[in-house]
């Protein structure tokens, strides 16, 4: 049923005509006291509807996306550990580890808070990890799938690590990143990590045909969302 309101009533009177110059004082007295009565009309009104419905407060202007994401990384939940340098990947033999990026802000809030978990989970079990790459352009993606070297298969944007929801990791031997099983040692370490990131839900890379032992990312069943033939791809808050 439709509430009676004050700006409708309002919003449909004719306008009134100032009275003349000849009218009597009291008519003139009381045209100079109605906007009076007419604005504590409207605001009598305001408070009433107010009470019924309980009006909210606007919202405050939406932060920037780098802030946003730093307040989802901190203070509140887990903290990221500082990245290790460039020079710890130059002799890895995996191309372009030195320049790859490692700056959390640039992962969804949510995902970088699963991946923080899992590399507290880790260090329990006696594993540290590091993260070797986060964010991953489309343009380093595509060249890695070219590359020949059996890296991956993904084209740009066909991997979650364009939308900030893949990470890949590895194991700390004495601060050192360790990327390959030769130590038994290091076998332990990518098996503990597939299995505390299965517990948190997340997919990991040690199970696909190409493994990818290091690799981490979100369970996101329809892959469709990562392509858009027409336009530019999904923005990260369309999929997480």
């Amino acid at each position: 049923m439709p509430i009676p309101s004050p700006w409708i009533s309002i919003g449909r009177a004719a306008p009134a005509r100032p009275p003349s110059g000849n009218a009597r004082p009291g008519l003139r007295r009381l045209w100079l006291a109605a906007p009076p009565l007419v604005a504590a009309g409207m605001v009598a009104g305001t408070l009433a509807l107010g009470d019924r419905f309980r009006l909210e407060p606007p919202l405050p202007p939406a932060a920037p996306d780098s802030e946003r994401i730093a307040a989802g990384l901190a203070p509140g939940g887990l903290t990221p550990p500082p990245p290790l340098p460039p020079s710890s990947f130059t002799h890895t033999g995996f191309p372009g580890l030195e320049g790859a990026d490692r700056d959390w802000t640039r992962l969804d809030p949510a995902f970088g808070q699963s991946i923080l978990a899992l590399m507290a989970r880790l260090a329990d079990r006696g594993y540290p990890l590091a993260l070797v790459e986060g964010y991953r352009s489309p343009e380093r993606q595509a060249a890695l799938a070219q590359s020949g070297r059996q890296v991956t298969r993904a084209e740009a944007y066909r991997s979650l690590h364009q939308y900030g929801l893949a990470a890949d990791l590895a194991p700390l031997a004495e601060g050192v990143p360790v990327f390959s099983e030769a130590t038994p040692w290091a076998r332990e370490a990518y098996q503990a990590l597939g299995e505390e990131a299965e517990a948190l839900g997340l997919v990991w890379g040690g199970r696909w045909t190409l493994r990818d032992l290091g690799h981490v990312e979100v369970r996101l069943e329809d892959r469709s969302l990562l392509w858009r033939p027409q336009g530019p791809p999904a923005p990260v808050r369309e999929l997480s």
